[in-house]
């Protein structure tokens, strides 16, 4: 019987450090770093104030989100533009980034050869940031689950 007890007893101190870890990330600020460099101008700014409540159905092409990428070693956050929505069709011809077959709203010149298009998944966005280094150009569709949440502005 003390068995039992111990172990409803440590149950119940993990839901109150999950909870309490699930809050503090809810109210907080992401901190970036002074050496971010995946987005130009960022340096300049030390916070960012942002929305953890957006849903994947609010989320909109042109929205300004930060993300993690799963096989990254140092589990960063990274900052970007939504592009696409799941079923836009993705591309890249002469440098410029194509969304359904129109210019991407952003119309910054890419470095990239040309890529034919690329159907983005259910339950996936397609993410551009200006150097390339962790967006969807470099890893592909990013899962939902991804968004770390919607900036309410991005230099």
């Amino acid at each position: 019987m003390d068995l039992v007890r111990q172990l409803v007893v440590y149950a119940v101190l993990v839901a109150v450090l999950y909870a309490v870890v699930i809050a503090v990330r809810h109210f907080a600020h992401v901190q970036v770093p002074n050496s971010f460099s995946d987005i130009a101008g960022l340096e300049e700014f030390t916070s960012f104030s942002v929305d953890r409540t957006v849903t994947p159905a609010q989320l909109r092409v042109g929205d300004a989100v930060c993300y993690y990428i799963d096989n990254r070693d140092d589990h960063a956050l990274c900052f970007g533009w939504i592009a696409g929505l799941s079923g836009d069709e993705i591309g890249v011809a002469q440098g410029a980034a194509l969304v359904n077959g129109k210019s991407n709203a952003h119309g910054d010149h890419l470095d990239l050869p040309d890529l034919p298009g690329i159907r983005v998944p259910a339950h996936h966005v397609w993410v551009v940031s200006d150097r390339h280094a962790s967006d969807s150009f470099a890893v592909g569709p990013l899962p939902v689950a991804a968004i770390y949440g919607r900036l309410a502005h991005m230099p």
